[in-house]
């Protein structure tokens, strides 16, 4: 309380002098005294006080209820205000304004220190508050991820200018809408809406309060844009609902990058050719269908081996020899035979290709079987002792 400032617009003087005296026993600091508001303004700019109490009935050309409002626009100070008149209308133009407080006159000295200390405490409060909004507001601004919140019934109460940017609707168009038509959600596969999948996620029956969601959504405009992220329950101190916090992003490149993937690992795996992925030890990572076809392994029974266990002229050692090679020339062509499930040699040319991929390395080779007619117009022949370099 020690050292609070405070302003007095009272236009009595005898009021105004016993304001004062009230005050300054109580320990506060006064400022100034203005009777009108024109001189309410000029003192509140020149002393900054910590609060006003303002007289709703002054002289001059504003009443005490305009000057505060002109007040309020310009600095965020508290204000009570002093009256002898409690009618409607008065109220109804003072709630306009914000105050802290009312007094009625007359009043005790307890009675006003009550009204300081609760309108001072409550305007720290909201200080606060509106201090923390700033930097939620600043922090959902600045993020790349779209953010809309809803209330307990699904009405949109909060859209960040990414979500607007990603939606299509502006903040001012999506506040108060039910979240189904902002977050218009479709099902890929008919491209009907299904509204009811946001309805499942901000349902209140949900015993989870945080889950993952991987969407397409139509845009105001019409774009279809896939998306991913999470949604959280708000939940009061008693386990209640009070609201849903939607965080998503626009997945259009990864999926574009997925679906690429898709189609590439397809090819490899509609190819004519033996395709296999070896890692360093050997250990062989992946396989096309054509090495299943044409060395009558199941899949997983061969994703199990190691390339010297299915090559015929390999051995341990002699994979490490042509790591080594890979790692050295990247690029490297020999024949070889491979071993089928029925421990037949089937005799093919290889292509390596040496990758390193997020910090792995690994083999990337591609063989052909070689017919016997091939051999005789190539005057090729497989000595048995190894690895050969074409």
């Amino acid at each position: 309380m020690q050292g609070r400032s405070i302003l007095i617009v009272e236009d009595e003087q005898i009021v105004a002098t016993e304001l004062r005296e009230m005050l300054t026993s109580l320990g506060y600091r006064i400022v100034a005294t203005a009777s009108t508001g024109s001189e309410a303004l000029a003192r509140t700019e020149e002393t900054q006080p910590d609060l006003i109490l303002m007289d709703i009935r002054i002289k001059g050309e504003m009443d005490g209820i305009e000057t505060a409002g002109k007040i309020t626009d310009r600095w965020d100070i508290p204000i009570i205000y002093l009256t002898a008149h409690a009618d409607r209308e008065t109220l109804r133009r003072a709630k306009l304004t914000g105050p802290m407080g009312y007094v009625l006159k007359p009043f005790s000295e307890r009675e006003l220190q009550i009204a300081i200390e609760m309108a001072i405490y409550k305007h720290g409060m909201e200080s606060q508050l509106k201090e923390q909004k700033r930097r939620l507001s600043a922090m959902l601004d600045s993020i790349g991820d779209a953010v809309i919140a809803t209330d307990a019934q699904g009405l949109v109460t909060l859209v960040n200018p990414a979500a607007s940017a990603l939606t299509g609707f502006a903040e001012s168009e999506a506040l108060g809408r039910d979240i189904t038509t902002v977050l218009n959600i479709v099902d890929e596969a008919t491209w009907t809406k299904v509204g009811s999948r946001v309805t499942k996620l901000t349902g209140t029956d949900s015993e989870a309060t945080t889950a993952n969601f991987a969407l397409v959504i139509i845009t105001k405009s019409g774009k279809v844009v896939p998306i991913d992220g999470t949604t959280s329950h708000i939940v009061d101190e008693n386990g209640a609902i009070r609201g849903t916090i939607f965080a998503f992003r626009d997945v259009t490149a990864q999926s574009k990058q997925t679906e690429a993937a898709r189609i590439t690992h397809f090819s490899i795996n509609q190819a004519p050719d033996l395709v296999l992925q070896i890692a360093s030890d050997g250990l062989i990572l992946d396989v096309n269908e054509a090495v299943c076809g044409a060395l009558g392994y199941a899949r997983d029974d061969i994703l199990n081996k190691h390339t010297y266990e299915v090559e015929v002229y390999s051995s341990e050692s002699q994979w490490g020899q042509l790591w080594e090679r890979g790692r050295s020339e990247h690029v490297l062509t020999y024949e070889t035979s491979y071993w089928t499930k029925d421990h037949a040699a089937l005799p093919v040319d290889v292509r390596a290709c040496y990758v390193r991929f997020m910090g792995k390395e690994f083999l990337f080779t591609i063989a052909r079987p070689i017919t016997q007619a091939e051999d005789l117009m190539t005057g090729k022949q497989r000595t048995g002792t190894g690895f050969h370099s074409v």
